[in-house]
């Protein structure tokens, strides 16, 4: 990325993807600049990958009001970015929004019926709803299994639905 940034430093999906290397090594501040110049170039494709980012990095340092504002920002431009969706719809499951996590997260199950991540917390906001919604939730859990069977939500999702069966044979 360096190469290409002195070639030309208004490359910005170069510099977008130095700052997601940034915050995957865990540089904040440096990831964070990175994503700010793109955001400060002006209107164009990469600068709502740039807010998206930014909000990953807001995220990783426990500032979720600001990362949620971040993703909300990235969905009025780009209201099909089924990544800011779901990460906004994990957000609002820990301020306890159940029904608007619920929302984001069955929008995302529209367009990747395979993502279990979306899945199986779309689950757990069915059950937290007033009333809670079980017949569906046990659909989104089998969901969440079929999806991804080895990933950590996968194998909750099958630890639950086993529970489920058991409950059912009392």
């Amino acid at each position: 990325f360096d190469d290409a940034l002195k070639l030309d430093p208004r490359f910005l999906e170069a510099r977008n993807n130095r700052g997601v290397v940034l915050l995957e090594q865990g540089s904040l501040d440096a990831s964070e600049a990175e994503f700010r110049q793109v955001v400060d170039a002006g209107p164009g494709a990469e600068r709502k990958n740039a807010y998206f980012n930014l909000g990953l990095v807001q995220k990783k340092r426990g500032l979720d009001a600001e990362a949620e504002k971040l993703f909300t920002l990235v969905l009025q431009d780009d209201g099909k970015m089924v990544r800011a969706r779901r990460e906004r719809g994990l957000l609002r499951m820990k301020r306890d929004d159940f029904d608007g996590a619920g929302d984001d997260l069955i929008t995302v199950l529209k367009v990747d019926v395979n993502d279990a991540v979306a899945a199986y917390n779309a689950a757990l906001c069915l059950l937290a709803g007033d009333p809670p919604r079980r017949d569906l939730a046990v659909a989104y859990m089998e969901m969440a299994a079929k999806a991804a069977p080895e990933s950590d939500e996968g194998q909750k999702a099958k630890r639950f639905l086993q529970r489920e069966a058991e409950i059912g044979k009392r």
